[in-house]
């Protein structure tokens, strides 16, 4: 499968450019949000790094989905609580993956996308034992109750995945 990893960190691109390879993809990397837009990318699976500059992950989510375009998005990060993380789970066909990155939270996402097809159906997978956070926009759940501060009783977009 033909797949984009942008990602504005060296060390995280390569790293998910060799777990991706080492799993028999055509990767192809872009170092910031403004090289992926000027390639005019026809990557299936789309890797994207949220928190980017000048160009954020959000921008880049938006503008693909502006040219039409159904590409499975998988958006990458450090915080789960991050604003731009909860707003591109609002588009279709996007998932979650914290950081850090690893090859078995890479490979069961494309199997999946090889295999199933729809992001949105991550949860009727099979849970194991392996602790895997992919989320997607149907299992967030708004906080309940009040609370004191910016982040307390907030969830992540959605809850973590056990697959």
């Amino acid at each position: 499968m033909k797949v984009a990893v942008v990602d504005d960190s060296i060390v995280d691109r390569r790293l998910l450019t060799s777990f991706l390879e080492r799993l028999g993809h055509c990767v192809d990397g872009y170092r910031n949000g403004e090289a992926f837009l000027q390639s005019q990318s026809t990557n299936c699976v789309i890797f994207l790094d949220v928190n980017m500059h000048p160009v954020s992950g959000l921008d880049i989510l938006k503008n693909v989905r502006n040219l039409g375009s159904a590409r499975v998005v998988l958006v990458t990060s450090l915080e789960s609580y991050d604003p731009m993380v909860i707003a591109c789970c609002d588009f279709e066909k996007v998932t979650y993956l914290n950081k850090p990155i690893s090859i078995d939270k890479v490979s069961k996402v494309m199997d999946y996308q090889i295999g199933l097809g729809s992001v949105q159906d991550l949860s009727k997978q099979k849970k194991s034992n392996t602790q895997t956070a992919v989320y997607s926009r149907q299992d967030w759940r708004p906080p309940s109750g009040k609370s004191s501060g910016a982040t307390q009783g907030l969830r992540s977009p959605a809850l973590y995945r056990l697959l």
